[in-house]
């Protein structure tokens, strides 16, 4: 009768996701395996690639290095300049406020001259 039909309609759609499962199953074995392959292939292929990466970036890093260097130096050289500038602009004020104070002196005699007279 009916509940017959309904079984083999289930069986068959069982065996087809049994067949499904299996084939995923047999897919993700078979990828495994050209994986594999692949990665030993390519292996060496690799290691060469990541081995002239690494080669590129320590040249990088010794470009970086002696650049930064140069900086260091550079900006040394400026602060000791800048130290030299400081310095002399010390002397300067040293000097403006010595005058300032002369011109100060100077004018409380002219003043106490023309008091007299």
């Amino acid at each position: 009768g009916s509940g017959d039909a309904l079984r083999v309609w289930r069986g068959s759609v069982d065996a087809a996701k049994e067949r499904k499962r299996r084939l995923e199953e047999y897919r993700r074995k078979w990828d495994r395996c050209v994986l594999r392959g692949a990665f030993f292939r390519w292996g060496k292929y690799f290691a060469y690639a990541a081995h002239d990466r690494i080669k590129q970036m320590r040249l990088q890093v010794c470009e970086v290095q002696s650049s930064l260097d140069d900086e260091r130096q550079r900006s040394s050289i400026v602060s000791e300049r800048n130290k030299e500038l400081s310095e002399q602009l010390d002397l300067v004020h040293g000097r403006l406020i010595a005058g300032k104070d002369e011109l100060r002196d100077m004018e409380s005699k002219m003043s106490a001259l023309e008091h007299a007279q």
